[in-house]
């Protein structure tokens, strides 16, 4: 019952980990009932953690139990991410929330960790710019492969106004992407005396 307990706890915080590191935040598994992180860290200061690695290190025991806890590096890998500690149970948290803008206050995430200390992150907006981030990323990988398709279904090269008006892309947008593509290679432009046209590359048929 009790190593079932264990990997219920491990699994669901788990998820919270690979939650938070899709939002953008570089997170580390915790060891139980503790705050001393499961593996080296300082890589997770550059680059975030992968589902393989966060999946080893939750579902091993450590010390004789599975890790149940998260923690959240700080600073640039976190979208600038920064973070308070109120030792002593907090003790100074009342006089330090008194000095604070209520406006800027009112945006912070608090929490009271299970040793009775008080942490306070700045988690304002960092989520809501992952999301914002991920969705024009999706939106972009779609104009990608919208323009490819139509390229691909063409027998000749494409003028901008025909690949615009055939994918539905805007003008600025749909530039964008063909100067990638055209940049990894993907595509290639060539130019006459009136238009340049794009086509795919021998590559990528």
């Amino acid at each position: 019952m009790l190593e079932n307990t264990q990997r219920q706890q491990a699994e669901a915080m788990l998820a919270f980990a690979k939650m938070y590191r899709n939002a953008g935040l570089s997170v580390i598994p915790i060891a139980a009932e503790s705050k001393r992180p499961v593996g080296k860290w300082k890589l997770l200061e550059t680059q975030l953690i992968t589902d393989t690695e966060l999946e080893r290190r939750y579902l091993t025991p450590h010390k004789g139990r599975l890790p149940n806890r998260l923690g959240v590096i700080g600073g640039a890998i976190s979208g600038g991410l920064e973070m308070l500690d109120f030792d002593a149970g907090g003790l100074e948290w009342d006089n330090w929330k008194n000095l604070v803008v209520p406006t800027l206050l009112a945006k912070l995430q608090v929490e009271r960790t299970f040793n009775d200390l008080i942490e306070m992150m700045d988690l304002s907006g960092i989520v809501d710019q992952a999301a914002k981030k991920s969705l024009a990323e999706r939106k972009e990988e779609e104009r990608r492969k919208r323009i490819l398709q139509v390229l691909a279904g063409s027998e000749e090269p494409m003028t901008l106004n025909r690949l615009r008006t055939t994918s539905g892309i805007n003008s600025p947008r749909i530039l964008k992407v063909l100067e990638e593509l055209t940049r990894q290679g993907v595509i290639q432009e060539s130019s006459d005396r009136q238009y340049a046209t794009y086509h795919l590359t021998t590559l990528s048929k």
